[in-house]
């Protein structure tokens, strides 16, 4: 289910340098309202205090917010992100991109190259392009390093640890009573310098974003048509939130010179992309789950064909399959996944949903065949990875399981629960301290250090005859503990 925010997340922040529409629904009812960080000099952080920050960073927001947890959808924007990032100035530097599940509107960049986009705005955008221009507009702010910027002029007037308090409450150093003080305090004499200062900013993203864009073989065009796109969605709220809150206007002015400068650059001749479409389309189901009448709903294959493309068609049919499997009519979703697969054999998409089906409806054999076909035309994808190993456990071939479990994280896949299935493997096989040892990385890599220890402990108590384990095991604890000094150390 797409959801709000909880509520102690609800930040009002004076200099947000966010890619949103600007409706009440962004801001009058507790969306996320989260800052840009970035250095203009480089000398206010360096790299390694930015990759740490980084990584509190988005734990905070792992604990906070719901996140996407469908690695399809993972894998989809952090390609998509990543593919843009290599038309950037840093296109060497650290990127990381996730999806929020928010309706809100709204897309923002944190410290380390954390890049969020709200479900809401993927499925408001029409085009893939679109989308990609938010995405663009939100590495800008990052390679230009526009929130130290905004710290250093707000240091100049005089506001005392404005941005430093606005971070601090996000990544949970202080309480939101705390920052909210400090934020009243200091925004009467300063917020038009920091708007201004702000709209400077969203100017700079939007150059640097377009020439990301046609680097990256977008039509830069596409920002200036989700621009219009936004700007029709506010008014249909009125007269939209206070002009305080706009740090990041999207006005007629601002449209108009985008529109100019997008003009400059050539076109590009952008196809359709279906695994786009078959994306909003799983996350248009996961926003309909609280509406039960709606996502049981299976519309008539004649008449949903009616105006759409080509790849809206596909995903009109794949949207359908969902729902026949979502409703348990296992017949019906199988006769259209296979159909689908077999004039689409390069989707893996429908490949991955036709196995999921199968599993569905008891096939596990026949699912096992799927997965591995897909998984040895894409090795590297986890989103079929991980199924395919649970299929493999499911059908009491562990040891196949535990071995393609240990190649992923060998080649560096990082993924919390590839080591809780490495576990669930470990254990089946009744070696109980490698399943502690894995289980205790499970919770590591989620941030969840007292739990980690605890799990380390049972390793190295089981383990105590296997010499070789024990020191691995207490080289791990050495170094968690050594988190959990640091982090009592910040707060």
């Amino acid at each position: 289910m797409i959801t709000r925010v909880k509520r102690d997340f609800r930040v009002v922040t004076l200099s947000v340098l966010l890619f949103c529409s600007g409706s009440p629904s962004v801001y009058a009812q507790g969306s996320i309202n989260l800052p840009d960080f970035g250095d203009s000099s480089g000398r206010l952080i360096t790299p390694e205090e930015e990759r740490k920050f980084g990584k509190r960073f988005y734990e905070f927001i792992n604990e906070k917010a719901t996140l996407n947890k469908d690695l399809e959808v993972h894998e989809y924007i952090e390609s998509l992100g990543q593919h843009l990032v290599k038309g950037s100035d840093l296109s060497q530097a650290p990127f990381h991109f996730f999806v929020v599940m928010d309706p809100a509107i709204n897309a923002f960049a944190g410290p380390g190259g954390y890049i969020g986009i709200n479900a809401g705005l993927i499925l408001k955008s029409n085009r893939e392009g679109e989308l990609a221009s938010v995405m663009a507009h939100e590495i800008a702010h990052v390679t230009q390093r526009h929130l130290y910027r905004a710290y250093e002029a707000s240091k100049q007037l005089s506001v005392p640890a404005t941005m430093a308090t606005i971070a601090s409450l996000l990544l949970g150093f202080v309480s939101p009573e705390l920052a909210q003080a400090a934020l009243i305090a200091t925004q009467a004499g300063n917020i038009q310098y920091q708007i201004n200062f702000t709209r400077d900013n969203e100017q700079e993203a939007d150059r640097v974003g377009m020439q990301i864009l046609s680097q990256s073989e977008y039509d830069p065009r596409n920002m200036v048509a989700f621009f219009e796109t936004l700007q029709n969605a506010s008014r249909l709220y009125g007269s939209g939130p206070p002009e305080f809150l706009r740090t990041h206007p999207l006005t007629t002015s601002r449209i108009a010179d985008a529109a100019a400068r997008a003009e400059k650059f050539p076109r590009y001749n952008e196809k359709d992309n279906l695994t786009y479409e078959l994306i909003k389309t799983k996350l248009e189901l996961v926003e309909q789950e609280d509406k039960p009448r709606q996502s049981s709903v299976v519309v008539d294959s004649d008449a949903h064909n009616t105006g759409l493309t080509g790849v809206q068609s596909l995903a009109e049919q794949y949207k359908q399959a969902l729902i026949y499997s979502k409703t348990d009519q296992s017949r019906q979703a199988l006769s259209l996944l296979r159909t689908l697969v077999q004039q689409h054999p390069e989707q893996l998409l429908f490949t991955t949903a036709l196995a999921s089906a199968e599993v569905q409806a008891g096939n596990i054999t026949k699912a096992v065949s799927i997965w591995k076909k897909a998984y040895q035309s894409a090795p590297l994808r986890l989103s079929i990875l991980m199924p395919y190993v649970q299929a493999l456990l499911d059908n009491q071939q562990t040891a196949e399981a535990r071995e393609l479990l240990q190649h992923a994280i060998w080649n560096g896949a990082r993924l919390p629960a590839l080591y809780k299935a490495l576990a669930q493997a470990y254990y089946k096989q009744n070696q109980k301290a490698q399943a502690h040892r894995y289980l205790g990385e499970y919770h590591h890599l989620r941030g969840e250090l007292e739990e980690a220890v605890t799990q380390l402990r049972l390793a190295a108590k089981t383990a105590q005859d296997n010499f070789y384990m024990t020191e691995i095991v207490a080289e791990q604890l050495k170094q968690i503990r050594k988190e959990i000094k640091g982090r009592k150390e910040e707060s």
